[in-house]
C-alpha cells in the first residue's frame, strides 16, 4: 500500500489496520519466545535427568561401601568372640605350678696329668766332611799368554751325597784373566765324604776353596 492510498484512507481504519500488524507480529514473538522456552526446557529436563543418574549411581557406590564396611566389621567382631572364648579355655598356671626345667649343658672336665719326667740326652754326634777327589783348574790361556799369576775362590754347599751344589765365585784376582771361570769348573769336579749328625748324613753350606794359579 503506498503513501498515496494510505492519504486517501480513513484515520480510524489506518489505526485499525496498524494494530492488526502489531498484533500479528506480537503472536508471531510470542510464539518464537515459546518455542525457544520449550527448547530451554527439553535442554533442562535432559540434564537434570543425566545429573539424576550420576547422582543415583554415587549414592549407589556408597551404599554398597557402607554395605560391605558393616560386612568386615561383623567378621571382625564373630572373630573377637572366638578369640576370647578360645583364650577363656586354657588354664592359668599357677605359682606352685613349676615350669619345666632346662636341660643342663653338658660339662666337660679335662684332667690333667702329671706325666714323669724323662731325661733327654742332648749330646749331638758330629763328623766333618772330608775331600775324597779333585782335578787341578786349567791355567787360562789368557793369563798364561799375558804371563800373569792369579787366584780365586769359589764357594758351595756339599750335599748328603758329597756332590756340590749352587757354586758361584765371590772372588777373583786379578779380574779379567779367566782365573774366575777355570777355578769354577774345577770345583764342579769336586767329591766328598759329608758331614754325618747321629751317623746320619747332612748337608755343608757356605764351604769355600781357593785356587792358586802361578807360573813356574
Amino acid at each position: 500500500m503506498t503513501s498515496l492510498e494510505l492519504s486517501d484512507q480513513n484515520p480510524d481504519s489506518l489505526q485499525e489496520q496498524l494494530l492488526d500488524e502489531l498484533r500479528v507480529e506480537h503472536q508471531s514473538i510470542i510464539k518464537e519466545l515459546k518455542k525457544v522456552h520449550n527448547e530451554a526446557l527439553e535442554v533442562s529436563s535432559a540434564t537434570t535427568l543425566r545429573l539424576e543418574g550420576d547422582v543415583s549411581d554415587l549414592i549407589d557406590e556408597v551404599q554398597m561401601l557402607k554395605n560391605e564396611l558393616e560386612v568386615k566389621r561383623s567378621v571382625t567382631e564373630m572373630m573377637a568372640e572366638q578369640i576370647t572364648a578360645l583364650m577363656s579355655k586354657i588354664p592359668a598356671q599357677t605359682p606352685n605350678e613349676k615350669s619345666p626345667a632346662k636341660p643342663r649343658k653338658a660339662q666337660v672336665v679335662y684332667e690333667a696329668r702329671t706325666e714323669p719326667e724323662v731325661e733327654i740326652e742332648t749330646a749331638v754326634t758330629l763328623t766333618d766332611y772330608k775331600l775324597v777327589s779333585s782335578s787341578p783348574p786349567k791355567f787360562p790361556r789368557r793369563a798364561l799368554k799375558r804371563g800373569r799369576s792369579g787366584s780365586a775362590i769359589v764357594k758351595y754347599t756339599i750335599t748328603e751325597s758329597g756332590s756340590v751344589t749352587n757354586l758361584e765365585i765371590i772372588d777373583e784376582r786379578p779380574r779379567g784373566y779367566g782365573f774366575g771361570e777355570s777355578s769354577l769348573l774345577a770345583a764342579e769336579s769336586l767329591k766328598y765324604t759329608p758331614s754325618t749328625e747321629n751317623g746320619s748324613p747332612v748337608a755343608s753350606y757356605g764351604v769355600t776353596k781357593k785356587y792358586v794359579f802361578n807360573i813356574e
